[in-house]
């Protein structure tokens, strides 16, 4: 049997093999992007694909209104998910593209009796709460785990072109990215 007939029969094994190996997350994300549906609102009337100065508009007007505060984290715009203590606390704020068009949004969530000595309020105690959270946020799909390449384990969801990614940022910290997928194939 030559090579090259040794190789025709190889291939569709191949395939096989290489397509069985593919990673849940590019079988959900294929089959989610395939499907066209988009989802762009995030939450107080920001959406993917705004205009980041729209952004700014939306949360002047809420802090105006107290519903919206300054962050303590560089740029950021804080909310408190309740008002029992402890106090969830998210603070967010967009990623845009060369147009200046929002094409993801980081949020990072804590509680706001926060203390290295108090696992109670620590990052592992929130993560739950948060995937839970934003799960009723965002219906459809359910997450699941990612373990990337030297990094820890991160929950994504993906619903059409939205992806929310969670993970633990350290003890204190739990950070969600919500991105349009669809900015990532254009990039």
């Amino acid at each position: 049997m030559s090579g090259k007939q040794k190789l025709r029969l190889l291939i569709p094994f191949l395939s096989i093999f290489l397509f069985s190996c593919e990673s849940e997350y590019t079988k959900v994300t294929k089959a989610e992007l395939d499907k066209g549906v988009r989802y762009d609102s995030l939450f107080f009337g920001i959406n993917l694909g705004q205009p980041k100065q729209e952004f700014f508009e939306i949360c002047w007007d809420l802090h105006k209104q107290g519903v919206l505060t300054n962050s303590t984290r560089d740029n950021y715009v804080q909310y408190n998910l309740n008002k029992d203590f402890p106090k969830i606390q998210m603070h967010f704020y967009p990623e845009a593209d060369a147009e200046n068009i929002i094409s993801e949004m980081d949020i990072i969530f804590d509680y706001s009796g926060w203390s290295p000595w108090n696992e109670k309020y620590s990052s592992d105690s929130l993560m739950p709460v948060i995937i839970d959270t934003l799960e009723a946020w965002y219906p459809g799909n359910k997450f699941f785990d990612v373990q990337l390449e030297n990094e820890v384990d991160i929950s994504v969801k993906i619903d059409g072109n939205r992806r929310i990614a969670v993970r633990r940022k350290d003890d204190r910290f739990v950070q969600a990215k919500i991105t349009d997928l669809t900015s990532e194939i254009n990039e």
